[in-house]
């Protein structure tokens, strides 16, 4: 997650071409991984398009259940770094932990998998659902308010 969020805002910044900013103009979808989830037991399947963090919650309240976070165990990327420093944000490190929660149209997919099951290659275990608060969301931890894009907001309330 987050590469197309960072690919936007090397475009944005005039940056045009690189492999981010391919990322956000040519998404791939994850083809086959939908059906791999499902035949590994995925009992909640859904896109993150809207950042990792409100897809993570969306998905948790449709679950009836709350949802931890481990930041650690999030896939990274370098360029993501890399892409900071090069747009001179003050804190790189906190643009890219921005862009990996709440940056989206990753075109990726996000599944809840029961407890033993062999989880396919093309998913990585980033945290635990659990009872409690449907839809509540801790990042490592601590408890956080979703960021992304929320399409039942209204317009110019952004």
């Amino acid at each position: 997650p987050g590469r197309s969020a960072a690919g936007l805002a090397l475009l944005l910044a005039g940056h045009t071409d690189g492999p981010l900013q391919r990322v956000h103009r040519v998404p791939v979808t994850p083809v086959g991984s939908g059906t791999a989830a499902r035949l590994a037991g995925a009992s909640a399947l859904t896109d993150v398009s809207d950042g990792l963090l409100r897809d993570l919650s969306g998905l948790a309240r449709a679950s009836g259940v709350a949802a931890d976070l481990v930041t650690g165990d999030l896939p990274g990327d370098p360029r993501l770094a890399e892409a900071a420093r090069l747009l001179g944000a003050e804190d790189p490190e906190a643009l890219v932990r921005e862009w990996v929660l709440d940056g989206g149209e990753d075109q990726g997919l996000l599944a809840a998998f029961p407890e033993g099951v062999d989880v396919p290659a093309e998913f990585a275990v980033i945290g635990r659902f659990r009872a409690g608060e449907p839809g509540e969301v801790t990042v490592d931890g601590a408890p956080c308010t979703p960021g992304g894009w929320d399409s039942a907001r209204s317009p110019g309330s952004r």
